[in-house]
């Protein structure tokens, strides 16, 4: 939950990171982490986090929110709609603003592997170029082009129903994108409000997501809660994403080595409760020093060894 704080000053507690040299390292024991811990132990000290948020859930979050007894959350750009939506079904007053976290005027955060579907052709085939043909037929279609085939769709579904037919053997349900598709999406929207841009400039999901929810509520401001939940996702969250300066990290790492399995379960839950420990003033901030020796020692300096030959071999170097 505290990992925006984390990032806000360059820690990744999650992910396999590159150092300075370009080797993977394990970002829950770089020395960055002192800083967000210093700070969440400071907040928890002040009364501002939970008492028992160690013990504490999705669910336990959602009762505080839903309640009205939180009054920040660090999450996610849609969650507006989740947990959010219980806050300001409950409480019609209620008024939620997405703002960013920065310590240096960049927005850090930690993405995986981009590519997580791939259109491949069976060697020998006789027409390989049918697959980019196809390709750039679903992207063109997602950017409002061959409308007739949308039509024939809508009515295959209208004639068989949606369980008959088998949408993507006739629209395929795939295409190219960029990374920050949602964020070139929230600045077509706002240039729309701001008369520099039309509908028609939008793509089929796009206009979707504007005529049914961003421009109702924008037009009648929080008169339909659940147009005013989908308003806050992107209006707020993702428009003052789209407008910060991003420095995005990959994770280096999701596959497994055999220390990696026999021993990484135990020492994330040892960052845990090292993490815990310190956030709730058990330990004071020198404690992560200890933390990091016996993390090492008890194999994580083999599970990164072998995090770094695993990588080399992936990249062919």
């Amino acid at each position: 939950v505290a990992i925006p704080i984390f990032n806000a000053y360059s820690a990744y507690p999650k992910s396999w990171v590159k150092d300075s040299s370009g080797q993977l390292v394990w970002g829950g024991i770089q020395e960055q982490n002192k800083q967000a811990l210093q700070v969440l132990a400071d907040m928890y000290k002040e009364g501002m986090i939970d008492p028992e948020f160690a013990l504490s859930d999705g669910n336990k979050a959602a009762e505080f929110i839903t309640s009205g007894r939180s009054g920040m959350q660090l999450g996610s750009w849609w969650n507006g709609s989740f947990p959010l939506t219980f806050n300001i079904d409950n409480d019609p007053k209620a008024d939620w603003k997405a703002y960013t976290l920065t310590t240096d005027n960049k927005i850090h955060a930690v993405m995986n592997f981009p590519t997580d579907q791939f259109l491949v052709v069976k060697k020998g085939f006789k027409n390989p170029e049918a697959a980019v043909k196809i390709l750039n037929f679903s992207t063109a279609l997602s950017h409002s082009k061959y409308p007739e085939t949308t039509d024939r769709r809508n009515e295959l579904n209208t004639q068989f129903g949606t369980d008959k037919v088998d949408a993507p053997t006739i629209i395929p349900n795939f295409g190219i994108s960029y990374l920050d598709t949602t964020l070139r999406s929230v600045k077509l929207f706002e240039d729309i409000f701001a008369g520099k841009a039309t509908v028609d400039d939008l793509s089929v999901g796009e206009r979707q997501i504007f005529e049914n929810s961003l421009k109702p509520n924008h037009d009648n401001p929080r008169k339909d809660p659940g147009k005013y939940k989908d308003y806050i996702n992107w209006m707020s969250a993702l428009s003052a994403i789209a407008h910060s300066d991003l420095d995005i990290q990959w994770n280096g790492f999701s596959g497994t080595t055999p220390t990696y399995d026999a021993k990484m379960g135990s020492l994330i839950d040892k960052q845990l409760t090292a993490y815990t420990k310190i956030i709730m003033n058990k330990e004071p901030i020198a404690y992560f020093d200890t933390f990091v020796k016996e993390w090492k020692s008890q194999g994580g300096d083999q599970i990164t060894q072998e995090v770094n030959e695993s990588a080399a071999q992936e990249s062919g170097s």
